[in-house]
């Protein structure tokens, strides 16, 4: 459970692929608005913060990353799985 009692779940890719997750807020798949494969570890996703009706947010050691449901993304860069790092 995160601070503020929101648990975070983490869909893996696949079970070869461990460290390939989405994150996920009830049915919504989170795409992490950024132009490369975002790095981020298990407890920097646990600390995303919704920070407007449809937009999140997780702080990572490159920076702040926006996250939205796909509906929601424009024409703005994104991917759909964060890396999981073992390290900040």
């Amino acid at each position: 459970m995160t601070p503020t009692g929101k648990s975070w779940p983490q869909g893996a890719f696949d079970t070869n692929h461990l460290d390939t997750v989405a994150l996920l807020s009830g049915p919504l798949v989170l795409f992490p608005i950024t132009q490369g494969q975002p790095r981020a570890t298990r407890s920097q996703l646990l600390s995303t913060l919704k920070t407007g009706a449809r937009h999140w947010q997780t702080s990572t050691a490159g920076g702040a990353i926006t996250l939205l449901p796909f509906t929601d993304i424009d024409e703005q860069q994104y991917a759909t799985y964060f890396q999981v790092a073992h390290r900040a």
